[in-house]
């Protein structure tokens, strides 16, 4: 078999299962409940407080997960670059936004899959756990420290049983 088939035919499997995941309609909630982040298709988000609109806005990258901060300052959403690059196939992006007013405060670019981001309880700190390490992403200074796999933070993280990914298809279908 030819090998530029065969790595054509890998990269056009993994755009078909990740255009597939996509599809579903998908949301985060806040841990009161107040906020809700719905998204699907083409990256839109829509951004909604008790229930009312309050904004909509595109993400560049799939996401596959995030969350809110403590009273819901700020959204993490992490997932897959919408263009694959053969090279580096595992890569995820994260954006963090700060909510009122919607800004993108920080994009970054992880060479690894994101398996998840947590704020600090004081909302100082996203610390995104990737395969290669963890990633405390400063807010106020804008800047981050990345440590291995083992790094505990010395602070605080956020625990909420309803701050999760919901997603519409199964992860155990994936």
């Amino acid at each position: 078999m030819n090998v530029i088939f065969l790595k054509k035919y890998i990269v056009a499997l993994l755009l078909s299962v990740v255009s597939l995941s996509s599809m579903a309609e998908s949301s985060i909630t806040s841990c009161d409940g107040s906020y809700i982040a719905n998204f699907g298709k083409n990256g839109i988000v829509k951004l909604r407080r008790n229930g009312v609109k309050t904004n909509n806005f595109i993400v560049d990258h799939d996401i596959s997960g995030g969350g809110f901060s403590p009273g819901s300052l700020f959204l993490a959403l992490y997932g897959l670059p919408k263009n694959i690059d053969e090279k580096s196939p595992q890569a995820n992006i994260i954006s963090v936004y700060s909510v009122d007013p919607l800004v993108l405060l920080v994009k970054k670019n992880y060479g690894s899959g994101v398996y998840g981001a947590e704020f600090s309880v004081d909302n100082k700190f996203v610390v995104v756990t990737s395969r290669f390490g963890v990633d405390v992403i400063d807010l106020k200074k804008m800047e981050s420290h990345f440590f291995d796999p083992a790094y505990t933070p010395d602070f605080a993280l956020q625990q909420c049983g309803s701050n999760q990914f919901n997603d519409a298809i199964s992860r155990s279908q994936r």
